[in-house]
């Protein structure tokens, strides 16, 4: 069964990474861009792991008490034994767990991921292999051109206006898919007057 991809706001969320190696720093890596609270606990920290900014760093085997007030971890240590100890702690506290490699260990899997500002895709096989999910996250981020990430946020800035001025849903819609429509054809280089003459000639329409 393929797994279903939720989406979850975890911004300001405690995450603890138990290891230091390179898998590890790479969860770091694309973790702190989604603005939680990271803290690696390990006897070693690669280089990779100590160029990450924002996180912190615990230079000590980790111990099952400093996983109690984490919103989810990642086990990648090299001792399996221990992996299998904090996946069953977790489970145990109902913290989500992902150990690195071993599917039946894990509560949640972490997929290959673009981002591009706003825009975010997660890419997964459910566990089956994580090469054909990497393949296809980075055929998304070939074929996604660069400025669709400032045409989301643009329209996010936009929703509050159009919301106020524009008394119906179905004229909304008409009004985004406008906007988008052009964004994309100028490359995002329409400028806001245009914007505003848009929305004011379906708010006269009204």
């Amino acid at each position: 069964m393929a797994y279903f991809p939720f989406f979850i706001d975890i911004e300001n969320k405690n995450c603890t990474i138990a290891g230091g190696g390179i898998v590890a720093a790479r969860k770091a890596e694309m973790l702190i861009q989604f603005g939680c609270n990271i803290t690696v606990i390990s006897p070693f920290f690669c280089q990779e792991m100590q160029q990450v900014e924002g996180i912190k760093l615990i230079n000590r085997k980790i111990e099952l008490t400093d996983l109690e007030n984490s919103f989810f971890v990642i086990a990648a240590t090299n001792d399996t034994q221990v992996n299998a100890e904090i996946s069953s702690f977790c489970r145990s506290k109902n913290i989500l767990v992902n150990v690195v490699d071993v599917m039946e260990e894990c509560s949640f899997i972490f997929p290959s991921i673009y981002k591009n500002k706003t825009i975010v895709a997660g890419v997964t096989t459910s566990g089956k292999s994580p090469q054909v999910s990497a393949l296809v996250g980075k055929t998304i981020a070939k074929n996604v051109p660069h400025y669709y990430g400032d045409i989301a946020e643009r329209l996010g800035t936009l929703r509050p206006i159009i919301k106020e001025q524009i008394s119906t849903q179905l004229k909304r819609k008409e009004v985004f898919s406008t906007i988008l429509d052009k964004m994309i054809k100028t490359e995002n280089k329409i400028s806001d007057e245009e914007i505003e003459n848009i929305i004011r000639g379906q708010k006269n329409e009204n």
